[in-house]
């Protein structure tokens, strides 16, 4: 057989060589695109709470009997200066969006763009807030960290959006990056191999928590709480061990599994995101 190569190389099209591959192709098509909610939405708040704080201001000043440019002056500053502390935060995240691809996600912020290929996440990180509410302590996911498997961190903003988006963009990277997992480590369990989220081990016999450990058997009960996983060992009243999500990554897969090991589960109002599998 003569040396010529199996295939030739491509030709470069006129005008010099092909440029780098579209990062966006990789993601798919777009399936939703999710921003912050209108302008006039976002501003109702901080105009009205700028129109109190100027009217009280502006009222104490006359009560004073200040001087008479004194009490318009100094409401019409201090309802500004409220205006902007309130207000800062929906005038600078104008410009977010996150656009949901059938394989990745794709983050604007301040002119900046972020392309995000699932098939690239080696972790997810939530970044949660707690409240208390009249049902009592709720916890609300505020943003994600992605960590690829480079180490590399992109950080997907949530607060900006309405809840309905946010929940929308916390269940399609769940679906896409911590349900594909859950299978193997079924498998990885059943071979009586331990998994690690961070600080935290499990295995088939047990939970290890920051160098403690309990085996299941031991567990009185486990309770799911907003944002947290509680650990009891004798009676419910002092945990053993809390894990909180915002330190482990893909804690929906760590909450899934427990839930399958454990012997006796509580739920406490635990945040609810969308589970496939």
């Amino acid at each position: 057989m003569g040396g010529a190569p199996y295939r030739s190389p491509t030709a470069p099209p006129p005008g010099g060589a092909a440029g780098p591959p579209d990062p966006l192709a990789r993601l798919g098509s777009l399936r939703s695109s999710h921003r912050p909610p209108p302008l006039r939405r976002s501003l109702a708040m901080p105009v009205f709470a700028a129109a109190l704080v100027a009217a009280l201001v502006g009222g104490v000043g006359v009560a004073a009997k200040a001087p008479s440019a004194g009490p318009s002056g100094l409401a019409a500053a201090a309802g500004a200066l409220a205006f902007l502390i309130l207000g800062w935060g929906a005038l600078r995240d104008r410009a977010t969006s996150i656009d949901l691809h059938a394989q990745g996600l794709v983050l604007t912020r301040g002119g900046a763009r972020a392309v995000v290929p699932f098939d690239d996440v080696d972790q997810v990180w939530f970044d949660l807030e707690r409240s208390s509410s009249y049902v009592g302590v709720i916890a609300r996911i505020v943003g994600l960290k992605l960590v690829d498997r480079a180490g590399a961190a992109t950080l997907v903003p949530l607060a900006p959006l309405d809840a309905g988006d946010a929940n929308a963009v916390v269940r399609w990277v769940h679906r896409h990056c911590s349900v594909p997992l859950l299978d193997e480590a079924r498998k990885a369990l059943r071979e009586g191999e331990a998994l690690t989220f961070g600080h935290v081990t499990v295995d088939a016999e047990g939970v290890g928590v920051g160098g403690a450990r309990a085996a299941w058997r031991e567990l009185r009960l486990v309770r799911l709480q907003p944002g947290r996983v509680a650990f009891f060992r004798r009676l419910p009243l002092v945990p053993w061990r809390t894990v909180d999500w915002a330190h482990i990554p893909h804690p929906t897969v760590f909450v899934r599994l427990v839930t399958e090991l454990a012997h006796h589960i509580e739920l406490d109002n635990p945040i609810g995101v969308e589970d496939d599998a």
